[in-house]
């Protein structure tokens, strides 16, 4: 029997798909749901904003993985919008840390979502682990995340910030959101296109997970990044080829900045170039490590 699992944020693009491989892997897999209509096997109610959780008297487990979050790109960033997309994650980090020594095994592993946000607008610069973080709302919060996890870290408990790219999926995320307008033909480079993009498939995204629960030489901030990165002008391009549709309209940064404020300069526009060398030091091997090689996948 494989290991007993707990997820927050399991309903998710990336939870319900990591869910499904945890299981066909032979692992127990647990979710902490914020309906109390939830009446589903191994669901547990709860609410970090109240401070509260139910497990029935769970006993401990091997694995915490917490995902939960508010969608960064599903509206535009009012300051309402920003305060709820910060409690969102630092308010449930905070409360499952607090918990940890009910929610985890003296030996067990906490695997917490961050963002390659954490590195801001650099450019060309190829970003490690070990880079410095960058300014802006969203390198902001993913500091603050990162931060919010240091009573498990001192507690003794392996902690791990998984900063994950753009998630490629046609089920959900940027991709899907993208799609409709590359169908109609209309899709195209944004901005200048030379900003670089830190993506991964879907695939990758959940077996780099499933890595780091397994590595145990692995602790700390892990860039969950694709080794082949592209500008926005070749993901555009690229897109287009798989899906046969041209791709000639490009949109100015100035309309982009009208229609979604700091949102786009944050998101759209930034170009972070992140690099996976812990994953691929602990010998890593990606699925999809071209951007034709995940299209190929997803649109086969």
């Amino acid at each position: 029997m494989g290991q007993r699992i707990l997820i927050a944020g399991a309903s998710g693009l990336i939870g319900t798909a990591l869910s499904r491989e945890l299981e066909i892997q032979q692992n127990q897999v647990f979710k902490l749901s914020r309906s109390l209509e939830n009446s589903a096997p191994n669901s547990f109610y709860w609410e970090p904003k109240r401070q509260l959780i139910d497990l029935d008297d769970a006993r401990p487990f091997d694995c915490l993985i917490n995902l939960s979050g508010s969608n960064i790109g599903k509206k535009r960033w009012t300051n309402r919008e920003k305060e709820l997309i910060w409690n969102s994650r630092i308010q449930s980090a905070l409360f499952l840390c607090k918990n940890i020594n009910r929610l985890l095994k003296p030996s067990g592993t906490f695997i917490n979502a961050s963002a390659i946000g954490f590195y801001g607008n650099r450019g060309e610069e190829v970003l490690d682990e070990e880079s410095s973080p960058g300014e802006g709302f969203l390198a902001k919060l993913s500091q603050a995340w990162e931060s919010s996890l240091s009573i498990a870290v001192n507690s003794g408990f392996r902690v791990l910030m998984t900063r994950f790219g753009i998630v490629l999926s046609e089920k959900g995320g940027a991709l899907a959101n993208m799609l409709p307008l590359f169908y109609l033909g209309l899709g195209g480079p944004l901005g200048s296109g030379t900003q670089y993009m830190s993506w991964i498939s879907l695939d990758d995204i959940c077996k780099a997970i499933i890595h780091c629960l397994n590595t145990h030489s692995l602790q700390g901030a892990i860039n969950v990044v694709a080794p082949n990165l592209v500008t926005n002008a070749e993901f555009a391009r690229t897109l287009g080829k798989f899906i046969h549709r041209p791709v000639f309209l490009k949109v100015p940064s100035f309309i982009l900045k009208i229609i979604f404020s700091e949102m786009a300069e944050e998101t759209i526009l930034t170009s972070t170039r992140a690099y996976p060398k812990k994953l691929l030091e602990s010998s890593f091997s990606f699925e999809h490590p071209t951007l034709e090689d995940a299209f190929r996948q997803i649109f086969s």
